[in-house]
């Protein structure tokens, strides 16, 4: 039962990685046409580094999670002997 919660777990945890990286690409174009533009980025900029920041957090849930999956399939597997 755990692992089929901790799997969805990281199915979404892996949505949010992709997600975020497609976030993350799309803000840099914004700020790269706004300063091709001459525009001012600053707001912009504070946006994508907020995006980085979100994007680190979601990458360190996916791999904590795959950890975890990785741990109770070790348990499991010493438990039935296998």
């Amino acid at each position: 039962m755990k692992l089929a919660i901790l799997r969805r777990d990281l199915a979404k945890a892996e949505i949010h990685v992709r997600d975020g990286a497609r976030h993350v690409a799309h803000q840099q174009a914004i700020v790269t046409e706004l300063e091709s533009h001459g525009h001012d980025t600053a707001l912009a900029r504070e946006l994508l580094a907020s995006l980085r920041n979100m994007q680190v957090t979601h990458q360190a849930d996916r791999d904590r999670i795959a950890r975890e999956i990785e741990d109770e399939e070790s348990v499991h597997q010493r438990s039935t002997g296998r």
